[in-house]
């Protein structure tokens, strides 16, 4: 997977806007990851 070269700040208000199967984020040990692509296949 290709990830933004450049760092920004993103804000967990921000990622709570995130939650459509179609714009699909998560945080991870502090980092935002896109999981958009995979939702198809999670089981839940």
């Amino acid at each position: 997977l290709k990830g933004q070269s450049s760092r920004r700040l993103i804000t967990m208000d921000e990622v709570k806007q995130h939650n459509s199967e179609g714009s699909m984020w998560t945080v991870l040990k502090g980092r935002v990851y896109n999981i958009s692509p995979y939702m198809k296949y999670h089981p839940g």
